[in-house]
């Protein structure tokens, strides 16, 4: 078997981030040190992860689990500044001590500063628009190998669904609703740079297939899933238009801004953390074992039959291990940050696994006396995925594993015995119990049909910045990231002959995606008597490129059975290097803030994109403002039992390009000849990039000195000119016609309400609920669709599509439903359920969702725990109508028992029809991936305990046997424990692929994973 080679990192590699590091801890030892407690003010207990730091200067520290801090300052007569989340911030002349304690007092802190667009920190209480703040501590606490799904349930206005992959999975985050017929995933800002969030392959039908590329049940992962999480400082969630305006069209969708951590000055410690997980399935489809099936028949509907559950025993307890280092330290003039993580998963599919490095080093210096400061960040990404999990029909173990014939004997055709030798072609060839494309042998698959990919991810910024004077800066900042995918697959010869040809099957796909970006910022800050005011002034340039190629033997085949290497195609074979696919956008763009008497603040930004997809138009370019005001009512007057409270109001444009070569057709040179894109622009008319027009209303308000907290948003978004494909007519030479049409609005609530019920010197609750809700509507589309539906997913000859109609929300499920006379269903004389036309049958989107999250200290102990729910919308699960047709599931075998299925029907006249349907008739016509959508559609409702913690911090007294300052902290942790409610027969949550099309619908998907395990945490 061809497998890839990984290389061992070279020693060498490592010994050039040490020697920067140790050259940047060297320079303490002339330093001097300030030492010091942080305590509560009113209960006198100590505070963890203060934030201590000397003024002037990059040295800074935080405090340990006793409260204690070590500080190296510069001047002994200077002063630091104590800052913490939920307290007033204090600054402390130093007046020559080595010692000094600090008092904070619980309450608002009102100059609390957040990072914002282009990675510009801002005071939180002068933005004009929502934002939301995550911690490290948040995302770390119970770890998942994405951490974007660690967002799940802490943040208003986010959908987040994981893909059904597994670990290494894609997963989609839609913000405010679906806007857009191309995308409606978020932006992620690294350190102030817009990342490409990659994946080489998604489904795009539920048979799994990805466009002619040979790609079948393939998720090729996005780039954010390949973040270390001990790598993050902090997630700033930038709700709506306005907060992302300065990202231009690249932020239509909202933006998550990822702030990494670097070296500090003073502080030198070592970071480790190991975290294992054990995973089960959960949510597995319900499976009968108590029917049989008939002579020579692939179908259960056989008589009464005792079987074993040969399911149960197939799935493996799957495992996870994270583990991580992180170095920092450095002095006033240079700081370092180095780190490595490995992540090790085996799934609970056997042979499923997954194994990535994660390599980071920052470092960051300022020289001239800080006039000019320096900053690199590298970042080293390598990964393999051994037979992930498949999406769809196709090459997929949960098929053939749920349908297996119950009369039949599982041990025949499991284990060794998947395969059996053949006398004729001297191969061995797979052993199953009958040939359909949709079902295979689960042993062959995951042994003679093996996938694999590998990821390897260059990542680097270099940013320089200019001190002007102590209101100017200038900053340069430039970017490249650099990934290599590849995929192979081998079927066997002895693979279903609609999936392989005799000799087997190769298919490889290798892409290059290749990222430049840079920008330059002038930032001018001046405060003038009562007046403050920001400049910002830049400019960008953001530079795409894709190349990729593949092969697939599928057609000519195999010259010889089983090598699968290139050479081996028969020729002329389908071995393709697509043209690169290259995008470029160049902006300028400005923003002004100002505040009065810190009261009132006004924001105006405009940027002005130019968009290489727009060439052949009569303009590329397109320009978007926001305009936003904030006003702070408890500095205009006095609130009894207020200590903070804000409105805000702003309105923003966005815009966003269309995709490349929309306006101009391409000729592609393909074995055999020359063909032209199929796909062009109307004539007569010109594409303009999608426009987005959002409204937005919002207050802040902390009672009681911050122990209540309320902040409340009303948004209203309009998207305008989408890209939609309309048919060609014969003899224009083209399949499509790409225009712009269409008006999607989006109209929301969000709320978030913090509340801190208890505050005691040994105790402490804090909890947070989080609520939103969304109504979309497709407000105008175009007379010159068929039908006036716009097709998202087309289920062809299956019972899935996804559609958009005018009037109704976005992205519904479509598919057959029953025929009725008078609220009954149709039966033919002998009970057989009628198909009536096509309809539209739900939506997947939720009516609101609801999170919980709450944290409890009590001495040295923690508990934490996240119960999280979406409710309503609908999903449907192609998974269960195909086991029902297959008379496996639990639902055939009761409907058997009682006699039949007991539904209000009639006949075609109108005559009631007498007696209950026949189970096996009524489910033979109901079921499968062709059957009656409408019996499988389902209430999206699902609410779970999906985090659950409980730490221990080891006294001061235990760990500093190991190190002086050491810190050790071990928890008990835990994800998706308890489903309190779930109405579908499967997760929700889990999505067959990322992109727009194919939500809502479960087509054999892994089950999800009930997760526990233990976190340790060691900082010395």
């Amino acid at each position: 078997m061809n497998q890839f080679n990984i290389k061992l990192l070279d020693r060498s590699f490592l010994k050039a981030p040490l020697l920067l590091l140790c050259l940047a801890l060297s320079g303490q030892m002339f330093a001097q040190v300030v030492t010091g407690k942080v305590t509560d003010s009113a209960t006198g207990e100590a505070l963890v992860g203060v934030t201590v730091a000397e003024v002037g200067s990059r040295s800074g520290a935080v405090t340990d689990i006793d409260g204690n801090y070590r500080i190296s300052v510069s001047d002994m007569n200077g002063s630091i500044v104590i800052s913490y989340t939920g307290y007033q911030s204090k600054t402390v002349a130093l007046n020559g001590s080595t010692t000094v304690d600090v008092m904070l007092t619980a309450g608002v802190e009102l100059d609390e500063v957040v990072v914002t667009a282009l990675g510009i920190s801002r005071e939180k209480k002068s933005l004009t628009y929502g934002a939301q703040e995550i911690s490290s501590g948040d995302l770390t606490r119970v770890k998942d190998a994405n951490v974007i799904n660690s967002l799940s349930g802490r943040t208003a206005g986010l959908q987040i669904n994981r893909s059904g992959s597994g670990v290494g999975g894609s997963t989609r985050v839609v913000m405010r609703g679906q806007k857009s017929t191309r995308d409606n995933n978020v932006l992620y800002v690294i350190d102030g740079v817009p990342m490409f969030n990659y994946s080489p392959a998604q489904p795009g039908d539920i048979w799994g297939q990805s466009g002619n590329s040979g790609n079948v049940g393939r998720d090729g992962g996005d780039a954010i899933s390949n973040l270390n999480p001990e790598d993050i400082e902090s997630m700033t969630v930038l709700k709506g238009a306005s907060a992302a305006a300065l990202y231009g069209s690249q932020a239509a969708n909202g933006v998550i801004l990822v702030t990494t951590k670097k070296g500090k000055d003073g502080q030198t410690k070592i970071d480790f953390s190991s975290n294992v997980t054990f995973e089960s399935p959960t949510l597995t489809p319900e499976l009968q074992f108590n029917y049989g099936s008939r002579p020579n028949e692939n179908f259960s509907w056989g008589d009464k039959a005792s079987s074993n559950d040969h399911v149960k025993d197939f799935f493996q307890t799957g495992t996870t291990y994270i583990n991580s280092i992180g170095l920092t330290g450095g002095n006033k003039v240079a700081q370092t940050y180095f780190s490595y993580a490995n992540t090790t998963s085996k799934g609970i599919i056997p042979t499923s696994e997954l194994k990535r490095h994660n390599l980071t080093l920052r470092e960051t210096a300022e020289f001239l006396d800080g006039r000019l400061s320096l900053s690199a960040n590298l970042n080293y990404t390598n990964q393999r995925g051994d037979n992930r999990n498949a999406q769809g029909l196709y090459f997929n173990p949960l098929t053939g594993l749920y349908l297996f014939p119950r009369s039949e004997n599982w041990a025949d055709y499991s284990g060794a015995n998947f395969e059996q030798f053949d006398d004729a072609s001297k191969l061995y060839l797979q052993n199953w119990v009958g040939s359909r494309d949709d079902w295979q042998n689960p042993y062959w698959i995951l042994n003679r049909n093996p996938n694999f990919d590998l990821r390897n991810r260059f990542y680097g910024t270099v940013t320089v910045g200019l001190k002007l004077t102590d209101w100017a800066n200038l900053q340069f900042r430039g970017n490249l990231d650099k990934t290599y995918d590849q995929f192979e697959q081998h079927a066997y010869a002895g693979t279903e002959p609609t999936l392989a040809d005799p000799n087997g099957r190769f298919v490889m796909n290798r892409s290059e995606g290749t990222v430049k970006y840079g920008d330059v910022l002038l930032n001018l800050k001046k405060d003038f008597n009562n007046l403050s005011a920001g400049l910002t002034l830049g400019s960008s340039i953001n530079d795409v490129k894709v190349l990729s190629e593949y092969a697939d033997s599928k057609g000519p085949g195999l010259r010889y059975a089983n090598i699968f290497i290139l050479q081996n195609i028969i020729q002329p074979g389908n071995i393709q290097q697509s043209q690169p696919v290259r995008s470029q956008l160049q902006s300028v763009f400005g923003s002004l803030s100002l505040g009065y008497k810190n009261m009132v603040y006004l924001d105006v930004t405009g940027r002005n994109d130019w968009s290489s997809t727009l060439a052949y138009t009569s303009s590329t370019s397109f320009f978007y403002p926001s305009v936003g005001i904030s006003g702070i009512l408890s500095e205009m007057f006095t609130i009894r039992g207020v200590s903070f409270a804000k409105v805000r109001a702003s309105y923003a444009e966005v815009g966003n390009g269309v995709n490349p070569y929309d306006t101009y057709r391409l000729n592609s040179l393909i074995p055999g000849g020359v063909v032209q894109n199929s796909i062009g622009s109307l004539p007569g008319e010109e594409l303009k990039p999608e426009l987005s027009k959002s409204l937005e209303f919002g207050a802040d308000v902390r009672f009681w000195n911050n122990r209540v907290g309320l902040d409340l948003t009303w948004y209203k978004t309009n998207t305008t000119n989408q890209r939609i494909q309309v048919g060609a007519p014969l003899g224009s030479g083209l399949s499509a016609f790409v225009i712009n049409a269409g008006d999607i609005q989006n109209k929301g609530i969000e709320a978030t309400l913090s509340f801190v019920p208890v505050r005691t010197q040994k105790l402490e609750w804090s909890t947070n609920f989080n609520f939103t809700t969304n109504k979309n509507e497709v407000l105008e589309l175009t007379p010159l669709l068929a039908d006036g539906v716009y097709t998202l997913t087309d289920g062809g000859v299956n019972n899935y599509d996804m559609v958009i109609r005018e009037g109704y929300p976005f992205g519904e499920i479509g598919g057959k439903g029953f025929r009725y006379l008078n609220g009954n269903i149709v039966v033919s004389a002998d009970g057989i359920p009628q198909a009536g036309a096509d309809t539209v049958l739900g939506n997947p989107a939720p009516d609101f969702t609801l999170g919980w999250n709450n944290n409890i200290t009590f001495g040295n102990f923690s508990v934490g725990f996240l119960i999280d729910g979406r409710f309503g919308g609908e999903v449907m699960s192609v998974t269960q109508a195909v086991i029902d047709r297959f008379g496996v599931s639990q639902a055939t075998s009761d409907a058997r028992d009682a006699g039949g299925v007991r539904v209000p029907a009639v006949l075609e006249d109108g005559t009631a029809y007498n007696g209950t349907l026949d189970a096996e008739k009524y489910y033979v016509a109901v079921g499968g991936r062709d059957g009656i959508t409408e019996a499988y559609i389902y209430n999206g409702t699902s609410v779970r305990l999906r985090e659950l913690t409980v730490g221990y911090s080891f006294p001061k007294s235990f760990t500093s046997r190991i190190s002086k300052g050491a810190g050790l902290r071990l928890s008990f942790v835990a994800r998706n424990l308890i489903y309190f409610k779930n109405d579908a027969p499967f997760d929700p949550d889990i999505a067959m692929a990322t992109g727009t099309g194919l939500q809502g619908v479960d087509v054999f998907s892994a089950p999800a994973v009930r997760s526990y395990g233990l976190n340790l945490g060691f900082t010395f």
